[in-house]
């Protein structure tokens, strides 16, 4: 962080008020972020510091003109993929409304709205409804009608990404993943990079096994990135290139 937000930002840790503040990086991004419960320190640390979704194979000279986002939370990723790549148009996938005002917000104190266009739904292999979990971060699609849980559309993600390149495709829906990774249409996306986080869920224990063969089968050259192996609830981070 820059000299003055690091004071704000200690200040703001020690006493817990107020509930929102935003804060400068030295690499040029302004963040808004939340006190605890909300999610939103890990998250930046995993995107700005851990650089879990780094684009190890983008970085070979040629122009990067789209980014897809699958899974946009409060928009970090936008903001970190933005300013390293200032002529690529963003497309966001983020359903939990919280989190798409805080997407807006973010995108906005980083100048990138012009760039940015915001999907406020699930991606999905076909269009509806869907109830998803307010659980942060961690919010995924469920079944039932669980009393905290809130109703979101689901939009076509090949409707929505067309039949345009994408330089980068970055999913992390929380499981969502897998039936776009699945889909029939999928080998037809014009797409020459892929950052995926897998979630192994109890409807598809082995999904990283899965999505693994899946992309390996399609031709992508992978290689893993960091993995959280705790028990009942593993997830990992996989780059694909072609």
């Amino acid at each position: 962080m820059i000299p003055a937000s690091r004071a704000r930002y200690l200040a703001w840790r020690a006493f817990g008020f107020p509930e929102r503040i935003v804060v400068g990086l030295l690499t040029g991004e302004r963040l808004l972020i939340r006190r605890l419960p909300a999610h939103d320190l890990s998250v930046a640390h995993e995107v700005f510091v851990q650089k879990v979704y780094r684009p190890e194979a983008i970085a070979n000279g040629r122009d990067v003109s789209r980014i897809v986002d699958v899974g946009s939370n409060v928009g970090y990723t936008l903001v970190y993929f933005g300013l390293r790549y200032p002529e690529a148009a963003l497309v966001a996938f983020e359903p939990h409304p919280t989190h798409v005002e805080l997407l807006k917000r973010n995108v906005a104190l980083n100048n990138l709205s012009a760039r940015v266009r915001i999907h406020a739904a699930a991606a999905g292999d076909r269009k509806g409804e869907a109830r998803l979990s307010d659980e942060g971060t961690c919010s995924t699609l469920v079944n039932g009608e669980a009393l905290s849980a809130i109703s979101v559309p689901i939009i076509d993600f090949f409707d929505a990404v067309g039949t345009g390149d994408i330089d980068l495709l970055k999913m992390d829906a929380e499981g969502a993943e897998y039936p776009i990774l699945m889909d029939e249409r999928f080998p037809n996306l014009r797409t020459r990079m892929l950052v995926v986080e897998w979630h192994a869920t109890p409807e598809r224990p082995d999904a990283d096994v899965l999505i693994s063969a899946r992309l390996e089968q399609l031709g992508w050259h992978l290689k893993e990135g960091p993995k959280d192996q705790q028990p009942g609830h593993r997830t990992g981070i996989l780059w694909g290139s072609r």
